[in-house]
């Protein structure tokens, strides 16, 4: 009898343990859960806000960044400038007296080498200018109306019309527009390859082609050739200048715009 009894108590310290384990497991898995949960949509906020930027910046409207964390009184800062990015995604003003940063969830990398306004407060210690950003907006030629009035009707005539344009003809007529580079107000790189290359059918065949235009508002621009630059067939990461010459070959920062299917335009990058 007492052997059943001992043994009906270690059943039942069994049961309490497995219970305990389960019960356990179970709040760890839930807490782990709702942390990824919690992580994705973080991640869903972050890329939506940073997918909204590009026509933020076009429109002139403000990007606004949450509150600094911290409490305490700083000054304001209200001013323009042009933002360059040092090292570790850090940026600062082009003589690199003054540094910006936002919160941590989110990034000034597309406002780099662009004139932009910025309202923050200045949270450096002493004469430190150290600033957190809190809401900037595009004030360069990004957010002129005509500028890109101009811009677009350039671009989708070239991409409308790219197979009777582009120097060299495809064999299957089918190049397709995939990037512009504004060097200036004027010349333009027109990067274009064929669409088998895209669903890898063929060779990557990425063309650049480097123009000159002016009467952009027009139904058919003005277009100059200054040069045409393709892969060398026996090195991939180099580039052969066919025609003209490659006058920004060492150029950065660019206006770049790439197609969106959805709204049926070029879009800022």
């Amino acid at each position: 009898m007492e052997m059943e009894i001992e043994i009906k108590k270690k059943k039942i310290y069994t049961y309490v343990i497995v219970a305990i384990i389960v019960t356990v497991g179970y709040f760890l898995y839930a807490t782990y859960q709702k942390k990824q949960d919690a992580d994705f949509a973080q991640e869903v906020q972050v890329s939506d806000f940073e997918d909204a930027i590009p026509s933020q910046c076009e429109n002139g409207e403000w990007t606004e960044f949450p509150d600094y964390s911290e409490s305490g009184n700083f000054p304001e800062y209200k001013e323009n400038t042009r933002l360059k990015n040092t090292v570790d995604d850090e940026y600062s003003n082009q003589d690199g007296t003054i540094s910006f940063a936002t919160s941590s969830d989110y990034s000034l990398f597309f406002f780099t080498d662009r004139d932009v306004r910025i309202e923050g407060i200045n949270i450096g210690e002493r004469d430190k200018s150290n600033i957190y950003v809190k809401r900037i907006k595009c004030i360069g030629k990004e957010a002129n109306k005509e500028v890109q009035a101009q811009r677009q009707n350039l671009m989708t005539y070239i991409g409308e019309n790219i197979n009777k344009l582009a120097i060299e003809k495809s064999q299957g007529d089918d190049w397709q527009v995939e990037t512009f580079y504004f060097a200036n107000d004027a010349d333009v790189y027109v990067e274009y390859e064929s669409t088998g290359s895209f669903t890898e059918e063929a060779p990557y065949d990425a063309k650049l082609w480097l123009i000159r235009a002016s009467r952009m508002d027009a139904s058919v621009p003005a277009i100059e050739t200054l040069a045409y630059i393709q892969e060398d067939e026996n090195d991939p990461d180099k580039n052969v200048v066919k025609v003209g010459s490659d006058l920004y070959v060492d150029a950065d920062n660019m206006m770049v715009y790439e197609f969106d299917v959805d709204s049926e335009k070029w879009i800022l990058q």
